[in-house]
């Protein structure tokens, strides 16, 4: 092939018009016969050439004091790796450039170039540089790290000019890496406060990135703390956006890219129908050892549009992270797909791995979808941050975001997760949240601010403390068969739920009919729903009719509560309530996110009508509860075994 193209360009008077020869650099000196400055300029006037390096050259430092000319010519292979066993055996060192005319090697205008076997340092701007370089393919090289002690020596930034580890300048259809191992690069990914990167594509289109290690060291095992970003996409100067790019591969086949202790794996600003699919963010090549990414491991900036994030089971993602798993922000950003990915696990899937929020759409941010219409495409979604993990929050974004059959608070393997703080959290957002399967969550749901109108269908909540907690003047579509529409069932189904199925703390009456809540009992229904029959203020849930059109059994609670208060005296509080009927009680005192304070009553026999208990104030654990807020769950049995619970506010006085 290479032969034909020479003979084509020859014909058509190609500036590089000779035949195809190898030339050998055999000393490390800056210029003059033998040096890798003098291969290059002769492999600029031949076609489809090698430039090969000598033996006695294998671990020697070639370090330049100017700048090396750029390889022009199609088809140039510059091959270090002299025993063909996937590393880097050359050094080229910019230690001796000075900043500005900094790079380390330039390919430009060249199409067809291969760069294959060298290790690229301290070069002061970047260390590689493809320009306009269609088809290049780079393997099997070192990137801002030292060939045999592992040291970072990175390249780009130290005196404020912009560079990187590797750069794709206009360059299109490249391939960075390969399905082999012997075909993997190693990137270092730069210090933060420079602003470098370890691979950066800019403007550059249909470009394959895959097989990498981007901050992990040469073992794989562990990885350099304090690195920025790993590949970055973004616009050129003249407009020309990045798009159609694959950042991974299949992650059950092949070489995946691997990202550790970064601050960011991946970051898009306009760029467009990119895919980032099987790649292991914050794990060792053992795909259990967490590395955890710092900040986010995919971040979707201003105006991208319809990139992808996973896809089939065999391209998902694993993501692990201090903070956060898929960040979009920003304006135009729209048309992302998340799915098949797992957050919070290691790669087998047994195992929990850090993960603060597994995707955050924030501020101005469009629509997105999470997850798949196709349920065989879900996400595992498994947060356990140390600090209120989540698994979706909206923040005032995500117009008419979809978040589809998705699974929330288990494993990938189905195991029980660490219980998060909420699966999905929404303020001031507008969500379809359907066909989700959300568990083991102190709030399933929870919705805040005016603005939040969210359709929530056909979900199963299963072992949250409250399933559906609205707030702030939050409004929530939860099932309307009271309307026009005969199909607005909301087919949600509730199940082993701790305190609350919805809890409605804003003034707005809420719809939730043709749902299933595993009893026709209203009271039992009221007693696990936060209305207006517990605080007059607030608005009512419409639960009637249940799924399938059926009407609920029984009438008013069996229990209520009148008037609890604190009483000043005793420190403590007495809380009044009326029995219907004889019935064992047990008063619990809860805090307001529903969690138990103190136990009052525990399993008494009591009588019909007017009931008075008193709690002394103190914990379960003994202590001295603060003052504020609190709930009183008062819970009946009667002797048919018949239940029933209502809930009262009580503000304890100190």
């Amino acid at each position: 092939m290479r032969f034909i193209a020479a003979v084509l360009l020859a014909s058509l008077g190609s500036v590089a018009c000779g035949w195809s020869a190898t030339f050998t650099v055999t000393n490390t000196q800056n210029s003059g016969a033998g040096s890798l400055r003098k291969a290059i300029q002769d492999a600029n006037g031949s076609l489809g050439s090698t430039i090969a390096f000598a033996a006695s050259l294998s671990g020697k430092k070639i370090a330049p004091t100017t700048a090396l000319p750029a390889v022009t010519a199609e088809n140039t292979t510059i091959d270090g790796d002299l025993n063909n066993d996937g590393r880097p055996d050359i050094v080229l060192d910019g230690v001796n450039l000075s900043a500005g005319a900094g790079v380390g090697l330039m390919v430009q205008g060249a199409p067809g170039c291969d760069v294959i076997g060298l290790c690229i340092i301290n070069c002061p701007d970047t260390g590689l540089l493809l320009k306009a370089a269609f088809g290049a393919e780079v393997r099997s090289c070192y990137f801002g790290i030292t060939l045999t002690s592992g040291l970072s020596n990175t390249n780009g930034r130290p005196a404020g000019v912009a560079g990187e580890q590797v750069e794709l300048l206009v360059t299109d259809s490249a391939k960075i890496g390969g399905s082999a191992p012997t075909d993997r690069n190693y990137f270092h990914c730069g210090a933060p406060g420079d602003g470098n990167v370890g691979l950066r594509l800019v403007g550059s289109r249909s470009n394959t990135v895959v097989g990498n290690w981007f901050g992990l060291t040469q073992d794989g095992l562990s990885a350099w703390s304090g690195q920025n970003i790993g590949v970055m996409l973004e616009r050129s100067s003249t407009g020309r956006t990045c798009r159609s790019n694959l950042i991974g591969g299949e992650i059950t086949t092949g070489e995946p890219n691997y990202f550790g202790w970064c601050r960011r794996g991946v970051s898009l600003d306009r760029a467009h129908y990119n895919r980032v699919r099987g790649n292991y963010f914050g794990l060792a090549k053992n795909r259990n050892t967490a590395l955890p990414i710092n900040e986010t491991c995919v971040h979707i900036g201003t105006s991208c549009s319809e990139n992808t994030i996973g896809g089939s089971p065999s391209e998902r993602n694993v993501f692990v992270s201090q903070s956060r798993g898929v960040t979009i922000q920003g304006p135009s950003a729209v048309g992302t797909q998340i799915e098949s990915n797992w957050f919070g696990a290691n790669g087998a899937g047994n195992g929990h791995r850090v993960m603060g929020v597994c995707v955050d759409l924030l501020q101005d941010a469009g629509l997105h979808t999470i997850g798949s219409s196709d349920p065989a495409r879900y996400n595992v979604l498994a947060p356990n941050g140390t600090s209120q993990p989540v698994g979706v929050e909206l923040w005032y974004s995500g117009g008419g975001a979809r978040i589809l059959n998705n699974i929330f608070g288990e494993l990938p393997n189905a195991t029980p997760a660490i219980p998060a703080d909420a699966a999905i959290y929404c303020v001031g957002a507008s969500p379809v949240i359907r066909g989700n399967r959300i568990t083991r969550a102190l709030r399933g749901l929870e919705v805040l601010k005016s603005t939040s109108d969210p359709q929530v269908y056909d979900n199963r909540f299963v072992d949250c403390s409250a399933a559906v907690r609205l707030r702030d003047g939050a409004q929530c579509r939860l099932g309307n068969l009271g309307n026009t529409n005969t199909t607005d069932n909301g087919a949600n189904i509730f199940r082993d739920i701790d305190t609350w199925f919805i809890y409605n703390n804003t003034t707005h009456a809420v719809k939730a009919e043709g749902n299933d809540f595993d009893t026709t009992s209203a009271a039992a229904i009221d007693a696990k729903i936060w209305d207006q029959l517990d605080n007059a203020s607030r608005g009512r849930v419409d639960y009637n009719p249940l799924i399938g059109g059926v009407a609920p059994t029984g009438g008013t609670e069996a229990v209520w509560v009148s008037g609890a208060t604190a009483l000043p005296t005793a420190g403590g509080a007495e809380i009044a309530f009326t029995l219907s009927a004889a019935a064992r009680v047990t008063v619990t005192v809860l805090n307001v996110a529903g969690r138990p304070i103190a136990t009052v009553v525990q399993d008494r026999p009591a009588e019909a009508g007017l009931q008075r208990v008193v709690w002394n104030g103190q914990s379960a654990a003994g202590t001295r509860a603060p003052g504020g807020l609190y709930l009183v769950r008062i819970e009946a049995w009667d002797a048919a075994g018949q239940t029933s619970r209502a809930v009262a506010r009580l503000v304890l006085a100190r």
